[in-house]
């Protein structure tokens, strides 16, 4: 991942309250973390690249996929040319439209624009605002990504690798 360096901002949140041992005394599997912005085009899917290639290197048992509250028909071209300068794949097809299904199999949702609280009321959700936007600066908006990403990975590894999914 050529020229990604983290940006230093700290993760904001509870992530660490979601971190528990694993119950049911059953190997690990992997588990899901779902990333959702609006349009699911550009945030939600730069995050899950990163989150997925960072977990992958650690041999963390998660993966990450990307939603959107209101998708558009396409991603972003800014961020699918920046995750590709950056070695990364970003995705397969269109963005999707966040579902009950999806929230369902997360352990963690992290979201980057409200959410509706219908499908959020019984999983922790995450809030990763002031994230920069991508159409202006891709460079910038996935360095504030990755030293999210870093810190979320580090309290799942210090964790062993699982999460509470029950909301407070």
């Amino acid at each position: 991942m050529r020229g990604m360096k983290p940006a230093g901002v700290a993760l904001v949140g509870a992530a660490a309250s979601l971190l528990i041992g694993c119950r049911g005394g059953g190997p690990a599997r992997e588990r899901a973390v779902l990333f959702v912005c609006e349009h699911g085009a550009a945030k939600s899917v730069i995050a899950a690249a990163l989150f997925n290639a960072r977990a992958s290197a650690r041999r963390l048992p998660f993966r990450a996929e990307s939603r959107g509250v209101v998708p558009e028909p396409t991603l972003m071209p800014a961020a699918v040319a920046g995750l590709r300068s950056d070695g990364l794949a970003p995705g397969r097809g269109a963005p999707r439209r966040i579902s009950r299904a999806d929230v369902d199999r997360a352990a963690l949702v992290v979201a980057f624009d409200p959410l509706p609280p219908d499908l959020t009321e019984h999983v922790r959700v995450e809030v990763w605002d002031g994230v920069p936007p991508v159409s202006v600066d891709y460079s910038a908006s996935r360095d504030a990504m990755l030293s999210r990403v870093d810190v979320l990975l580090d309290e799942l590894a210090r964790g062993g690798g699982t999460l509470d999914r029950r909301a407070e």
